[in-house]
């Protein structure tokens, strides 16, 4: 990530994640300076954290209700949140991906143990 610009966030929160209560591995990094405002997580593959995220994405892309709510949630902390993400965390909205967890995989074809996901 270094060699095309971007960089390790300094932020204590960064470093593990933990969905369901269990702790796994993710990195944070930031664009480069000047660059449009992003993150990039970076997940150990296979992890559950990885296809937690994916669970998201895939909840995101089938339910507008559940996209339109997390879009609403994040404009709204974009504009009243006053204090540094390092005082508060990651900033995630309320995760419609307990729902996709209990339907099992979202989508066809798709897989946590490697290969493209669609």
């Amino acid at each position: 990530m270094a060699a095309i610009g971007f960089r390790c966030r300094p932020e204590p929160w960064n470093g593990t994640g933990t969905p369901s209560g269990r702790r796994c591995a993710k990195l944070v990094f930031a664009p480069p300076a000047g660059a449009r405002t992003c993150n990039v997580r970076l997940r150990e593959h296979g992890g559950p954290n990885s296809r937690y995220a994916l669970l998201f994405r895939d909840c995101l892309r089938a339910d507008a209700a559940a996209r339109d709510a997390s879009g609403a949630f994040k404009r709204r902390l974009a504009v009243t949140r006053t204090e540094p993400r390092s005082a508060a965390g990651s900033g995630a909205p309320p995760s419609p991906g307990s729902r996709s967890t209990r339907r099992g995989s979202p989508s066809p074809g798709w897989s946590s143990g490697g290969g493209t996901v669609r």
